[in-house]
């Protein structure tokens, strides 16, 4: 989500005057960030020990984690909305490298639970090799719905492009 809020940075055109967040591109990226963090609460629901990648009992987590995970998106994501304008003052480059390592950082993080990932169940039928592919599964599903975010994204920031400086800087 760090990424994504840096990416719906980029979308403000020049430096604002006012709050950052008066600005499209912010609530933009927070309805992305809300799409994507509706779909991963639903997989809490249905596959929550795929969820926590087996490496726990879903039951044995206190309910609320989940409440907070849930925040830690929106919380990344407006992290990286204001940190993209902080990089910026070092120069054009830091938070393009920035951005680049989170994006990196985001397919490598599942290289090392890349088997966990790749197969859905609960953490016996996982554990007896019984969980079955990830997309045979409802959550692999769900990805059917990436291109539709994807686009959703594409035509905000878009959108958010369009914005006029001197409406984010009336008070």
């Amino acid at each position: 989500m760090i990424f994504v809020g840096l990416l719906f940075g980029y979308a403000v055109k020049g430096t604002p005057t006012g709050s950052l967040y008066r600005t499209r591109a912010f609530w933009s990226g927070l309805a992305v960030v809300f799409f994507f963090s509706s779909l991963a609460y639903y997989s809490y629901l249905i596959f929550p020990d795929w969820m926590f990648m087996y490496f726990a009992r879903s039951s044995d987590i206190p309910r609320g984690i989940v409440g907070l995970i849930f925040l830690g998106y929106f919380l990344a994501y407006n992290f990286g909305f204001f940190l993209k304008f902080d990089l910026e003052k070092m120069g054009r480059k830091p938070p393009l490298v920035v951005a680049a390592v989170c994006l990196a950082l985001s397919g490598l993080i599942i290289l090392p639970v890349r088997d966990r990932y790749l197969n859905v169940g609960t953490l016996e039928q996982y554990f007896a090799g019984q969980a079955m592919p990830l997309n045979d599964s409802p959550v692999g599903k769900l990805g059917m719905l990436m291109p539709v975010m994807a686009a959703l994204g594409i035509g905000l920031f878009l959108w958010s492009r369009r914005q006029n400086n001197n409406i984010i800087s009336r008070a």
